[in-house]
């Protein structure tokens, strides 16, 4: 396999993200939220929470991304830094969410529902 492969593929990912991103932008003045690690002062502790297949799973309104904390072990069971003591709600800015929906690297979940018996999300 050649090195222009996986360059290639990543390449074919932008454009199609390219040409969706804004069939997958929530409605006007709305965001996509995102549960954040954060630290005893209240500042950001390391990276969004991670869900399927490492992606990162999105939210569709503050509510629903603040009753998923229920859900979801602190962030230290789940490997973050030390420092990581909670869960909180973050929501991602226009220019932040077209950056990680066109990294081809990654993928966003949308999630439908979180309980007890995990998640249940859809990729954008």
């Amino acid at each position: 396999m050649s090195g222009d492969a996986p360059k290639k593929q990543a390449t074919e990912t932008i454009v199609d993200r390219l040409k969706r991103v804004e069939s997958v932008l929530p409605p006007e003045g709305q965001a996509y939220h995102v549960l954040e690690a954060q630290n005893d002062a209240g500042e950001r502790a390391g990276l969004w929470m991670t869900g399927p297949k490492g992606g990162i799973p999105v939210f569709q309104t503050r509510e629903s991304a603040t009753d998923a904390l229920r859900f979801v072990p602190s962030p230290r069971a789940l490997g973050y830094a030390e420092s990581a003591v909670r869960w909180a709600v973050h929501s991602l800015s226009s220019e932040e969410f077209r950056n990680l929906f066109l990294n081809p690297g990654l993928t966003l979940f949308v999630v439908h529902s979180m309980n007890d018996a995990g998640i249940e999300a859809q990729p954008l």
